[in-house]
């Protein structure tokens, strides 16, 4: 067993005796840069594909929706080179990265992204990405914002970071070692990911087919007269949704005065998703005194809420808490209880949501018209019979999302262990094996 020395960085710990620590400034070849103060065009593959933090995902990957593209005459400057590291500096996913390979294509980074070079003569650029994905950058991560008010850690700050520096071969032996170790924890996420998909799929499904064709296999049919909606029960029909609701609307279309210690929550689109609205600590607050300002919300018992733009179309239940509205978020007051159960779950199906994405097309930002929500047609049975799909889909969709939770609990901890895995070898509190 190799003998350890103690690295005087509390969130390091202890490392081999031949290791260094550094500050990440030191194994850089140049200084950090910040990216691009641009708005970006549409999508050419004539032009470098601009990447912004949203492009990135938590799991470092890039995704491959949404793209945008920066002219050439202004990305010349912010131009990616082969195994950049980008840092994320502001915003609710800041501190997380991506690193850059040429075989991705010509691409330029954004205003809120921070690129690093290393000195591969001192630092391997994939053990830096591996360090960055570690329980050691999560702890330093904290500690920046426990010293500060402000989401935000700029060039200032990563530069000062202090890594474990081992010898150079022994870097490429940790991060082979990792690529071999962590592909094979990504492939099993990846399958429980697709499980997870599957199940929302199905979820998808079984409200679907139970709010446009009932409960009952054998109900007589007609036609509904809208080929795209095809045939419903006898005794259905098929509703705009302004007709069945007393008002539909959306928040505050500027940003108030946010205090901590306020009673009331100032939702967007984040917080819905749920059956009820999610609060995290992030979740902004107003005082009573400044929710007056802008007027009171007429919400109720009957309202939904419904994210706008984004991920637009999520849903949850208001139910009498002390919120106001971003713009981001639609409220559908409903002119009766029952019907806003059952439309909770109508405005989850596919022939909901499909009308939604039609209302898009050709547009470059989801952003979801109030107009869209109250010309929605809905398929709508009798009060009674709304309760019945409500009470049967309340059951059905409780024992599918407990399968869901337990999925998701299974992934948690995969990228737990991976993150376990990634610190004890970058910190050198485990060694590579001769054999692998």
């Amino acid at each position: 067993m190799r003998e350890m020395k103690d690295s005087g960085v509390e969130w390091i710990g202890e490392i081999p005796k031949d290791w260094k620590v550094s500050r990440l400034k030191y194994v850089l070849s140049e200084a950090m840069k910040y990216g691009a103060n641009e708005t970006g065009v549409e999508y050419s593959s004539e032009m470098p594909r601009y990447i912004r933090i949203t492009d990135i995902s938590l799991d470092g990957k890039l995704k491959d929706t949404g793209k945008l593209s920066l002219p050439n005459n202004v990305a010349k400057e912010y131009i990616l080179k082969d195994k950049a590291i980008l840092f994320a500096r502001s915003g609710a996913t800041v501190g997380k990265t991506f690193i850059y390979k040429s075989e991705y294509g010509k691409m330029a980074f954004a205003g809120y992204l921070i690129s690093a070079y290393c000195n591969e003569k001192l630092f391997s650029p994939e053990l830096l990405y591996y360090f960055t994905n570690s329980f050691a950058y999560s702890e330093w991560i904290n500690r920046v914002f426990s010293q500060s008010t402000i989401q935000n850690i700029g060039a200032d700050k990563y530069v000062n970071m202090i890594l474990a520096v081992p010898k150079i071969a022994e870097q490429q032996q940790i991060v082979d070692y990792l690529d071999t170790k962590c592909s094979e924890i990504d492939a099993t996420t990846e399958d429980i990911q697709k499980e997870i998909s599957l199940l929302e799929d199905y979820k998808k499904s079984v409200i679907t087919e139970a709010v446009t064709k009932g409960l009952d296999p054998d109900a007589e049919m007609k036609d509904s007269g809208i080929a795209w909606i095809g045939e419903i029960p006898k005794g259905w029909k098929v509703i705009r949704l302004k007709y069945i609701t007393n008002s539909i609307g959306d928040g505050l279309h500027g940003t108030p005065n946010y205090d901590d210690l306020g009673t009331i929550l100032f939702i967007n689109g984040n917080n819905l998703g749920n059956r009820k609205i999610s609060i995290t600590e992030k979740t902004n607050r107003l005082t009573e005194e400044e929710y007056k300002k802008y007027g009171v919300l007429k919400l109720d018992k009957r309202t939904l809420l419904m994210s706008l733009n984004g991920t637009y179309g999520t849903l949850s239940m208001y139910d009498n808490e002390p919120i106001m509205l971003s713009k981001s978020v639609g409220y559908i007051n409903v002119c009766n209880k029952e019907t806003k159960e059952y439309l909770y779950y109508f405005l989850q199906s596919s022939l909901a949501q499909n009308q939604m994405t039609i209302s898009l097309a050709g547009t470059t930002i989801a952003n979801l018209s109030l107009a869209t929500v109250r010309n929605l047609r809905i398929c709508l049975p009798s009060i009674c019979e709304q309760q019945q799909i409500t009470d049967f889909l309340d059951a059905k969709c409780s024992e599918i999302d407990a399968i869901i939770a337990d999925k998701k609990r299974q992934r948690g901890i995969l990228a737990d262990y991976k993150k376990s895995l990634i610190y004890e070898y970058v910190t050198g509190k485990k060694e590579v094996p001769i054999n692998e």
